[in-house]
């Protein structure tokens, strides 16, 4: 009897990793892709982005925690001695598909944690209602492929450091070539800019990045460090940065000079 229980719990740890590292798999791609498309467009007001190795770093280190998961939950069944395989099936799928789904819709920090635990809740429990009596079966089926989810990180791994590299050699590629004696816009630059006491970037560092700054100086004068705001293009226009956060800038920077002794 106590090896059938072992065989029974084995073979219940085997469902439940075959399950997380799915999840983990497919919910760490659309994580490392949502992480990456926020970065390469700024427009999309998300306050975490990441560059295009998330795409294959987020599945990877997901089906590290998702495993480990499955692992605690095996132990823990098996030592509450809970044998009631559907529930235990259906609680997996619930636990695994939440872990994804909130891990995709809370990386970028678009949603707040409270309606992205919500979400990712009432999916998992979708999930659960519609798999978890299928669970063993479908582990059955998708442990036949386990080789893709190493081989297809190993691919994203390989190909993203190269598209970047090629899409730098493009860039500069079609960057305009200097004339013979150009003049020299830093100079140039860093004259209105002392002239007129705070600097607008616009675009330059990011597409779709706006910021402006202004200079901050000690008792003697000095320049020390900048005070600086960034907002994006979607939501004001180079123009109006001036008139709407140069005042409270300027108003800082007062405050912090006698506040500087060095």
């Amino acid at each position: 009897m106590d090896g059938e229980s072992q065989r029974a719990d084995r073979g219940l740890l085997a469902v439940f990793v075959v399950l997380a590292a799915w999840a983990a798999f497919v919910s760490g791609l659309v994580e490392g892709a949502v992480l990456a498309l926020a970065h390469r467009f700024p427009v999309i007001l998300a306050s975490k982005k990441a560059p295009p190795d998330a795409i294959w770093i987020a599945p990877a280190l997901d089906i590290l925690l998702f495993s480990a998961v499955a692992i605690v939950l095996a132990t823990a069944l098996r030592v509450l001695r809970l044998r009631h395989e559907e529930r235990a099936l259906r609680a997996a799928v619930w636990l695994f598909t939440f872990l994804g789904v909130y891990g995709v819709v809370a990386a970028p920090g678009i949603i707040h944690r409270v309606s992205a635990l919500l979400l990712a809740a009432g999916v998992g429990a979708l999930a659960a209602s519609r798999l978890g009596g299928r669970a063993r079966e479908l582990s059955a089926r998708l442990r036949a492929y386990m080789l893709v989810i190493p081989a297809t990180l190993l691919v994203l791994a390989a190909a993203l450091p190269l598209y970047s590299a090629v899409r730098e050699r493009v860039i500069v590629r079609d960057l305009p070539a200097a004339g013979a004696r150009p003049r020299n816009v830093l100079v140039l630059i860093l004259d209105t800019v002392r002239r007129d006491g705070y600097c607008v970037v616009d675009q330059e560092l990011e597409v779709g990045l706006i910021s402006i700054s202004v200079p901050v100086f000690n008792v003697t004068g000095e320049t020390i460090a900048a005070v600086n705001i960034a907002s994006s293009t979607a939501r004001i226009g180079a123009g109006q940065m001036a008139d709407r956060f140069l005042p409270p800038l300027l108003e800082i920077q007062r405050d912090l000079r006698p506040l500087i002794r060095q």
